[in-house]
């Protein structure tokens, strides 16, 4: 291999390591097309961040790729996780599908709310589940 391609190679991996660290807001300012495009059949180890869509998602737990279990799909948030930015008041985005414990909080339509039951895959906007959440701000 030449040696510029070989320099390039461990500069990638170098870049690819280093994405693990950063923070969802950090990755969330970032442009998706500078990230690898998610795959099936590809190999992915936890912490790592891919494209999907006009998303990135970071890899929750190490598995290879299958067609019909992309990012983004119902269910999938144990797999993959959306990278998104959180509210002025560092309160992280309502996901659905998302594991939900008392005391966490979430933004909502520009809302704040907050668990006060424990659901394992929530599928209930904040605002339409009151045996879940309260509103808080």
């Amino acid at each position: 291999m030449i040696a510029w391609m070989r320099r390039a190679h461990a500069l990638r991996a170098l870049v690819q390591a280093s994405v693990r660290e950063l923070t969802d807001e950090a990755l969330a300012a970032l442009d998706a097309e500078g990230f690898d495009a998610w795959r099936p059949g590809a190999a992915y180890q936890a912490g790592q961040v891919v494209a999907h869509g006009d998303g990135l998602y970071r890899v929750e737990q190490a598995h290879t790729g299958q067609a019909h279990q992309p990012p983004g799909g119902v269910g999938m948030l144990a797999v993959y996780r959306p990278i998104q930015a959180q509210t002025a008041e560092g309160i992280a985005p309502w996901m659905n599908g998302e594991a939900v414990e008392i005391g966490d909080r979430r933004g909502y339509n520009g809302k704040v709310y907050e668990a006060y039951a424990p659901v394992g895959a929530n599928l209930w906007p904040p605002d339409t589940a009151p045996s879940i959440w309260k509103y808080v701000t």
